[in-house]
């Protein structure tokens, strides 16, 4: 405490560090390195050191609330988003905590740079919401998402198709179809036409709405008048 009212942070810092390698308990050596943490961020400004020592207390406690907040926090370090997204990936998985995971990839999907990075990490927390929290229908609904952003994402398609077929919910399905179909037709015509033959399978055979799959077969021959 001296040296925190003195402000002689580098000697506190040596102080923290050695009571750190004599610690009795795991719980006291987390705790005296997320200290460092925040002493290496607040008044060193070294968020790269700050993440370091926040590592090492998770490791001996991953479940310290102080620092796994703390690591919340430098996610909006852009700089280090990818270093502390992965640590955090880590730390959730430990703790078995599936909203937090599944909740740091849509933060990923937010920042991706490319429309790849997108579609890997929507694919991704697809996987934990379906197979880490149980939720089929939000796992769909974000490929949905995805593959009206993208049309031309086959993966996604395909995987919304195996999902559809779990939840039963090909109404919803359909209709991010014929979203996507409406953006690729003129755009990018023969995406449009392997949507719209997809989208009539759809209809005929899952929703029984021949009307609909006559509509999009009709989009069909349009985006590839030879067949």
């Amino acid at each position: 405490r001296l040296y925190e009212k003195t402000e002689n942070y580098d000697s506190l810092g040596d102080i923290l560090e050695r009571r750190a390698s004599v610690a009795k308990s795991e719980y006291e050596q987390a705790d005296l390195y997320y200290r460092m943490a925040l002493l290496q961020r607040a008044h060193f400004g070294d968020p790269s050191r700050s993440l370091l020592s926040l590592r090492r207390a998770l490791e001996y406690s991953p479940s310290h609330e102080g620092s796994v907040r703390e690591l919340e926090s430098l996610l909006e370090d852009q700089d280090l988003f990818e270093e502390v997204s992965e640590t955090l990936n880590q730390v959730y998985r430990t703790l078995n905590d599936t909203t937090k995971l599944a909740k740091l990839y849509e933060k990923r999907i937010g920042l991706a740079g490319s429309p790849e990075e997108r579609a890997e990490a929507r694919r991704t927390l697809a996987r934990v919401l379906e197979d880490e929290v149980g939720d089929v229908l939000a796992a769909q609904r974000i490929l949905q998402h995805g593959f009206v952003e993208e049309p031309g994402d086959v993966a996604a398609l395909d995987e919304l198709e195996r999902l559809a077929t779990i939840s039963g919910e090909w109404a919803e399905a359909a209709s991010a179809l014929e979203q996507a179909l409406n953006k690729a037709v003129g755009a990018e015509p023969a995406t449009g036409r392997d949507i719209a033959l997809r989208l009539a399978s759809w209809r005929h055979e899952r929703l029984h709405d021949d009307v609909g799959a006559e509509r999009a077969l009709g989009v069909a021959l349009e985006c590839s008048p030879d067949n």
